[in-house]
């Protein structure tokens, strides 16, 4: 019994260590903070352009409305897209997943090379 109880622990341990390491909430350009709910344009003003972009597929959203005459079923149709952001030798990259051009997801890649892409991309401000 004090195995399996040892063994559900380490379970346990293991799960909620990995979610931390693979998703976050936020991610910071520098000195600008990158939020899950931020638009497309707004990560391209704090962050510049990706090292890379990649339209993953199409989400369909569907719901059933209905009215005082009839029901109507509508679907919207929205792209789904990655940017990949290099955040420098040492550190590790950020994917960012879009959904209709908001900001749903951000993950931890693999490691960086060479400088930073918002170090490269934005113009020097003084």
């Amino acid at each position: 019994m004090r195995s399996v109880t040892i063994s559900i622990f380490f379970l346990i341990i293991c799960t909620f260590s990995s979610n931390v390491a693979l998703a976050d909430d936020t991610f910071r350009c520098g000195k600008k903070l990158v939020s899950v709910g931020d638009t497309k344009v707004e990560v391209l003003i704090k962050c510049g352009e990706p090292s890379l972009r990649k339209v993953t597929g199409y989400e369909t959203i569907g719901g059933y409305r209905e009215s005082i005459f009839q029901g109507t079923y509508r679907e919207i149709s929205q792209k789904v897209e990655k940017w990949y952001y290099n955040c420098g030798k040492g550190n590790f990259i950020r994917v960012l997943t879009f959904k209709g051009g908001i900001l749903t997801y951000i993950e931890i890649g693999g490691r960086g090379s060479g400088q930073a892409d918002w170090k490269r991309s934005l113009p020097n401000t003084r």
